[in-house]
């Protein structure tokens, strides 16, 4: 089960000694786009309707790093995880490949964030990168006594949009998926930041028990990750080569992302380096090649249609039986109740939807539709259907089929 830490002052993965306050993505952070590493991570039933709440480095095509609060703090429920494809803006309909294993340090301490880290191994390899370089704990101690500059990155919130629609905000998955989805698409920030021991740090505040393994980064005045951000990657470039150090974790005395006073001197981030952990991470390079080898070995299916019968073969190598034509989903014939290959597609009265764990079929859109797809406001049958549409902006994004607003019949809403 994914949990999630209930602290006052954590927001969306991010700690502030400030109060807790709408966040904006890395504060005067510069665009990263097109970081063949920095990848996007989502929580959700169904990967189209996913939210976006912390961010991660690929280490490498199929392991994902990230910070062990994301996954491993109390009460936050079971969900699926996805994570997107690495450099790009983040949005609902990016390609994303599911989250099949994670690990955490056994003696994570979710009180204290301490040892707070985590990895993931996809389902299936995501990009064709290479194994990341790791700093050793040798090396980041001389930058550390260097004051060295590190690069911080991630995929944190950017808008007070939820914070702005308040009240009505508050949609059937509370008030923080909602910002984050009204979030979309968020484009990945960077911004640099200094190694500093902590007995030189400025501003320095007393919010956890550290545990001696803590690594911390000094910001410029006005800079801070924000939420969201947590889980992206810390990395120094030595001999123009990048090596990955650790996983934001959290971030005291800074500026509240916007939203609060700025100190003098700035704020700081605390992470953990991963070469603490060179053999969770060993395990982890084991259990991807384990999952690689499982699917070599997972038997396919193919979708075969004669007029109007269809049949799934499933097997190592499936072929059609005689008579039969290999189609796809997405080239079969609508039909109600029957699998569907893309949620928010409509063909006649059907539309593709998020139901009981399956993506199928239903009469639902009664009218109104834009590009091929739903839209806010328009009438539809079965309560409590999500599906994918458009808002009045025509903006793509979630939307429900609810009696909300009272009627006749349900109307699709703003989820």
């Amino acid at each position: 089960m994914f949990k999630k830490l209930n602290v006052l002052l954590l927001i969306f993965g991010i700690v502030s000694a400030f109060a807790s306050v709408p966040a904006k993505a890395i504060e005067n952070g510069t665009d990263d786009l097109n970081n063949k590493r920095l990848v996007s991570i989502y929580r959700g039933l169904y990967s189209e309707t996913a939210v976006l709440f912390c961010s991660g480095f690929l280490f490498s095509a199929d392991i994902v790093f990230s910070a062990g609060h994301c996954f491993n703090s109390p009460g936050s429920g079971s969900y699926d995880l996805f994570v997107s494809e690495p450099g790009v803006k983040a949005s609902q309909i990016n390609k994303k490949i599911k989250v099949v294993e994670h690990f955490s340090p056994s003696d994570m301490d979710d009180l204290n964030f301490n040892n707070d880290f985590a990895i993931l191994i996809l389902e299936k390899p995501i990009s064709t990168v290479t194994q990341a370089k790791i700093i050793s704990l040798d090396k980041l101690k001389d930058l550390i006594s260097n004051n060295s500059i590190i690069k911080i990155s991630g995929y944190g919130l950017q808008s007070n949009a939820c914070f702005e629609y308040a009240p009505t905000c508050v949609g059937v998955t509370g008030l923080d998926s909602k910002r984050s989805r009204l979030d979309m698409p968020r484009t990945p920030k960077t911004i640099n930041a200094k190694l500093t021991p902590e007995n030189r740090l400025k501003n320095k505040v007393n919010i956890f028990k550290p545990n001696g393994l803590e690594v911390y980064a000094q910001y410029s005045e006005g800079t801070s990750i924000c939420g969201g951000d947590s889980g992206g990657p810390n990395t120094v470039f030595l001999d123009n080569e990048e090596f990955y150090i650790g996983a934001s974790s959290s971030t005291s005395s800074a500026n509240a992302c916007g939203m609060g006073a700025e100190l003098s001197g700035g704020g700081y981030s605390t992470f953990y380096p991963a070469a603490n952990y060179l053999d969770l991470i060993s395990e982890s390079i084991n259990a991807a090649k384990s999952w690689r080898d499982l699917a070599k070995k997972t038997p396919s299916s193919i979708l075969c249609i004669k007029g109007n019968i269809e049949k799934v073969v499933i097997s190592k190598t499936p072929k059609c039986a005689s008579g039969y034509k290999q189609t796809t989903l997405e080239n079969a014939k609508p039909m109600e109740s029957k699998l569907c290959p893309e949620i928010g597609k409509i063909s006649g009265s059907l539309t593709c939807v998020a139901s009981e764990g399956k993506k199928v079929w239903f009469k639902l859109t009664i009218e109104q539709s834009f590009n091929g797809h739903a839209t806010i406001g328009s009438q539809c049958y079965r309560d409590g259907v999500i599906t994918m549409g458009y808002n009045n902006d025509k903006e793509y994004v979630t939307i429900i089929c609810s009696f909300r607003e009272a009627g006749a019949f349900p109307k699709w809403l703003d989820l």
